[in-house]
């Protein structure tokens, strides 16, 4: 299946909606940046687990090739508000450099571990009341992030 998704404007723009400026994410985590959400939502990150889904999305991907294939579509989490209620999360997981040819599963697996492990060590947002953020490498080569889905 060849899904095209050129990283243009608007994957660009999307992108930034969805993470600060990379010269205002507030913490540093295992070496890369960390931006924590509190948007007024959370879901209980342990049902679905965020750490599998996030994991099962990036093996998905493995050796996906950007030149020939475009960029793969983003992820979709069917999980629970802490009350049980459905809520949809968006996995983002990109390349920044474009010279970058093929998808990175281990690098995309510590980013979305660093994500969730972060927000929980730097600003006490525990799993059951995930509220989403993002991570990137230092240098900026690589982003991923959770955060809701529009119809949420």
């Amino acid at each position: 299946m060849k899904v095209r998704f050129p990283l243009s404007s608007i994957a660009a723009a999307a992108i930034l909606t969805h993470v600060v400026a990379i010269d205002d994410v507030p913490h540093t985590y295992r070496g890369g940046g960390l931006s924590c959400y509190d948007n007024g939502w959370s879901v209980n990150g342990n049902y679905p687990s965020l750490w599998e889904a996030t994991s099962n999305y990036c093996n998905k991907y493995k050796g996906w090739d950007y030149a020939s294939q475009g960029h793969p579509a983003l992820g979709v989490v069917n999980s629970k508000t802490p009350d049980g209620g459905p809520f949809k999360l968006n996995l983002w997981f990109y390349r920044v450099k474009l010279d970058i040819k093929t998808w990175g599963p281990q690098v995309c697996i510590q980013l979305f571990q660093n994500v969730l492990g972060g927000c929980e060590a730097v600003e006490g947002h525990d799993m059951g009341h995930f509220h989403g953020g993002a991570a990137h490498t230092k240098p900026f080569n690589w982003l991923a992030s959770i955060d809701c889905e529009n119809s949420s």
